[in-house]
């Protein structure tokens, strides 16, 4: 079943066009990386995927349903969460457990079900014990777990997270990268929006965008080691072990394009 389908998007702000004539599907349970530099149009992406903007031509449709229905759009939010950049601008309760509550109520679940909700949705980004913190109390991490527990409690199929870790310290990102695999592999369909290439390595499918156009496809391992070169025109850096081989392959050494540093070392020394 398709969880996304896209067909010939054009997004506008105002005469300048974001998003470019885009096609693709994402079937459902992938785990997709978005990838590109800052301006290239994938956080519009994203806000057209969960229904936060429509095309100004083309078709989004998000478990079938097409996002300009708004009869639908209530439907699709509650089947496709979001996570944004910013932990801070998710959090509008001041105890932890009130704040993942906040979705389901919104959606009017019975309150002995939002309960349930919101011990599952705590226990799987592992934040139970901080149930009853104030979310001002948290570090960066814990308060991105605590929105992605949000959007768990409302129990979406989809979650598209939009550059969720950029602002967080490297612990912070390691639990949330953490959380993202378990989600994944829960049965979740994820679209992360990233623009780090460490990050888009763990995905199933990278998706790299440039000036709003999509212009590479493919897993993350074909798209670092057949187009490096284009990804660094694009602004893009390699994840340090593919870089490792692009260089070592400049010098004449065909290392392959290993993804970890056994793999990368086993290469070398076989030279």
């Amino acid at each position: 079943m398709k969880a996304v389908e896209c067909e010939h998007l054009q997004f506008n702000y105002g005469e300048q066009p974001a998003l470019r004539d885009l096609t693709f599907s994402i079937e459902k349970g992938t785990y997709v990386a978005v990838a590109g530099r800052n301006g290239c149009g994938k956080s519009t992406l994203a806000r057209h995927i969960t229904a936060l903007l429509q095309p100004t031509e083309g078709v989004m449709r998000v478990f079938g349903m097409d996002t300009k229905d708004e009869t639908k759009t209530l439907e699709i939010r509650k089947r496709a969460g979001m996570i944004f950049q910013n932990p801070d601008n998710q959090i509008v309760a001041s105890v932890v457990e009130e704040d993942v509550a906040f979705g389901p109520e919104n959606l009017g679940v019975p309150t002995d079900e939002i309960r349930k909700r919101v011990d599952s949705a705590l226990a799987q980004v592992g934040m139970s014990e901080f149930a009853q913190r104030a979310p001002h109390t948290l570090s960066g991490g814990q308060k991105q777990r605590i929105g992605i527990a949000g959007v768990l409690a409302m129990q979406p199929e989809l979650i598209v997270l939009d550059e969720p870790t950029s602002m967080l310290d490297p612990s912070g990102r390691m639990a949330v990268m953490q959380t993202l695999d378990e989600l994944h592999n829960a049965g979740i369909t994820l679209i992360h929006i990233t623009h780090s290439m460490e990050e888009a390595l763990k995905a199933q499918r990278m998706i790299v965008m440039d000036q709003g156009r999509i212009v590479l496809d493919d897993t993350p391992q074909a798209i670092f080691s057949q187009h490096a070169e284009e990804l660094l025109e694009w602004g893009l850096e390699l994840p340090v072990l593919m870089e490792t081989a692009h260089i070592c392959k400049q010098y004449g050494l065909d290392v392959g394009a290993g993804i970890t540093m056994e793999e990368m070392v086993n290469k070398i020394c076989q030279l």
